[in-house]
């Protein structure tokens, strides 16, 4: 029960002929990528998509809100809006900021970044867009290397990532509310 056909968007054009690399290797005739801005809308009719996938996008998008309502006009009724972002408030996050206040370091930051939404804002803007919020969750902890301290062992699970919002990336599925007729 796949999707009849998909479209990757990206306005990068060296990752863009990478993904047609892989669409032609993988032979997936019923999959197209395309160059677009997504500061600048989407070049598709309104109501065209099921379910759109915005993977590690919205942090590089300066307003947030402008690209969700641009993706309410391009998915169906009750289709589905699928988001995976950085938590700036995950457990890695945490662990840095205390980092650079006792040892006064840095790390070097993303600056591709444009803003990186904390739960709170980003449900927020969901709803604002529109969107009714059918699931959240955080996933994700990168602390491979630091699993044998137990206490984050037990940060690392499933289940308190669930619990604790710390995981490093949201992950948050929104229904389209219907438009009004």
């Amino acid at each position: 029960m796949g999707a009849k056909s998909s479209i990757g968007c990206d306005i990068d054009i060296r990752r863009l002929e990478k993904a047609k690399a892989l669409i032609k290797f993988k032979a997936l005739s019923s999959t197209n990528v395309i160059r677009c801005d997504l500061e600048h809308g989407l070049p598709f009719a309104d109501k065209t998509f099921d379910v759109v996938v915005l993977s590690e996008v919205i942090e590089h998008i300066m307003n947030q809100y402008l690209l969700f309502k641009e993706m309410h006009r391009v998915i169906r009724n009750e289709g589905f809006l699928i988001i995976s972002t950085p938590n700036p408030r995950s457990i890695i996050s945490i662990l840095k900021d205390l980092y650079v206040k006792f040892f006064k370091k840095t790390f070097n930051n993303n600056t591709d970044h444009k803003h990186e939404l904390t739960k709170g804002e980003l449900l927020s803007l969901l709803r604002k867009a529109d969107f009714e919020i059918k699931s959240y969750s955080t996933y994700g902890f990168g602390l491979s290397k630091l699993e044998c301290i137990p206490l984050l062992r037990i940060l690392a699970s499933s289940s308190v990532a669930k619990k604790t919002s710390l995981g490093m990336n949201h992950l948050v599925i929104g229904l389209k509310v219907k438009d009004p007729s």
